[in-house]
């Protein structure tokens, strides 16, 4: 079995031309009157198709019958309470809800309430089927700083501007955004192939495994949806919702680590081990070899990804979860190995860098160690490959002023 598995491993490396180094270059080729009872019963019954339990969908716990929180009071997933004083939300017009100093922006078919991170949640009111995991995050304007420290541990050359004196990208967000809270789900995706917009994820890069692309018939409809190339992930966000696209970097990593730095999108600390919550990712020594994601039944078929969501202590700075781990996501842009070749309002890099026609994949992945978890870290796959560890989530612009 040890041969085997060395052999899947090599062919897994050949077809991803050392996706395991940095970065990756490939050539181009609720209802308004549901009660907490039925979110409990919603939430275990997306679990049960791989037995994982819904950790991550917390904020139901928050909602009250009309499917709204109290204002001024966090999402009830075990980290919760109330806000700090200085995070009340201000005086917003009868009807708004605010958090975290923010007046949320209206969203025709959602529920709002307050995460635990003092931002502004929206779910879809329609909780059937997909629609458990349409969750959106509003985002305000602000400012940050990509890129990492120059003392942080795993840091790369990528992460850093070179016209800076400390070495990281100013950026100034004019307009605010939402962005997914989950990555995109399989049953998500599935719908929108029925749909016709879509087409089918895949092929496979791992050519022989003990399993394949994630689907709703091979029982991880819940799992976030892999094996996507950058244009179906965007063509993906285009049909989820007015508007939608992939995040730029910028976005991404503000969503991930906020205004102040953050090792990981859920602090500096604690170190991810495949004990502590944190995310889904290879815990294991050699990384890159299987048994993956800290799962020792490689010949069971249920190492890989895990349920969106599964992993609570990982919530980033924003609510977002799996921003870390689970599987790398696309990112707008096209890849620059120099931050300053970004632009500092943060919109996506539109000129392709010197590596050709690569796309940035953001926050790690189930078959990568710690290193790659980390929120300022960058890797590149050409826009026209799939991958089983690669897969997106969303951003939408706010909605029109009247809306």
């Amino acid at each position: 079995m040890d041969a085997l598995r060395r052999l899947v491993w090599g062919l897994f490396v050949f077809f991803c031309a050392g996706c395991l180094s940095k970065p990756v270059v490939l050539a181009p080729g609720g209802d308004s009157g549901r009660d907490l009872a039925e979110d409990a019963d919603s939430a275990s019954q997306r679990g049960a198709d791989d037995g994982v339990g819904n950790g991550a969908d917390a904020a139901d716990s928050a909602l009250d019958a009309s499917g709204l929180s109290t204002e001024g009071t966090a999402e009830a997933d075990g980290r919760g309470g109330e806000l700090e004083a200085t995070d009340l939300p201000p005086s917003c017009p009868a009807g708004v809800t605010g958090c975290g100093g923010e007046c949320c922006p209206s969203l025709a078919g959602y529920g709002v309430y307050c995460n635990t991170r003092g931002h502004c949640e929206y779910k879809n009111l329609d909780n059937a089927g997909w629609r458990n995991w349409d969750v959106w995050i509003w985002l305000p304007p602000g400012t940050m700083k990509m890129g990492s420290p120059q003392d942080e541990v795993g840091r790369e050359p990528d992460e850093e501007d070179s016209t800076t004196e400390d070495k990281l990208h100013p950026v100034s967000f004019e307009q605010g955004f939402f962005i997914g809270k989950y990555e995109i789900v399989v049953q998500h995706y599935e719908a929108c192939v029925e749909a016709g917009p879509c087409g089918p994820a895949g092929p496979r890069t791992v050519p022989d495994g003990p399993w394949d692309i994630n689907t709703s018939a091979n029982g991880r409809s819940n799992h976030p949806q892999d094996g996507l190339t950058w244009q179906q992930a965007t063509q993906f966000c285009s049909w989820a919702a007015p508007g939608g696209k992939l995040p730029s970097e910028a976005q991404w990593e503000y969503a991930a680590k906020g205004p102040v730095h953050r090792k990981y999108p859920w602090g500096d600390g604690p170190e991810p081990t495949c004990d502590n919550n944190t995310a889904v990712f290879d815990g294991f020594d050699p990384v890159g070899v299987p048994p993956w994601a800290c799962d020792p039944c490689w010949e069971l078929g249920c190492s890989g990804t895990k349920q969106v969501g599964s992993k609570s202590e990982g919530i980033s700075w924003s609510g977002a979860l799996d921003m870390a781990g689970n599987v790398g996501e696309w990112c707008d842009d096209w890849y620059n190995q120099d931050l300053a070749l970004l632009p500092l309002d943060g919109t996506s890099c539109q000129q392709a860098g010197p590596l050709g026609l690569v796309k940035t994949i953001r926050g790690g992945c189930c078959v990568w160690g710690d290193i790659h978890l980390r929120s300022a870290n960058r890797t590149a796959l050409a826009y026209t490959e799939s991958n089983f560890a690669f897969g997106a989530r969303c951003v939408r612009p706010p909605p029109p002023p009247g809306q």
